[in-house]
């Protein structure tokens, strides 16, 4: 999507939560919750039996908003 001239935001290339502090994890969900905000629409992989934690609340954050939102 990249080459194709979007912006993507991939969980994955975020930094994860290393000591598990507050304002660490805060900084995380600000990060997520504004590309949300700022995002055209969103696309979420749902590869397992289950789905992610994460994302679920980004799911269900984009709907809250009318995102468009897209599963693969």
């Amino acid at each position: 999507m990249r080459e194709k001239g979007f912006e993507v935001r991939l969980t994955q290339e975020t930094p994860f939560i290393q000591h598990g502090a507050h304002n660490e994890k805060q900084k995380i969900y600000d990060g997520d919750v504004l590309a949300l905000k700022t995002s055209d629409a969103v696309v979420v992989v749902l590869d397992g039996v289950d789905v992610d934690a994460g994302v679920a609340f980004e799911m269900g954050y984009a709907a809250a908003m009318g995102k468009p939102l897209v599963g693969l």
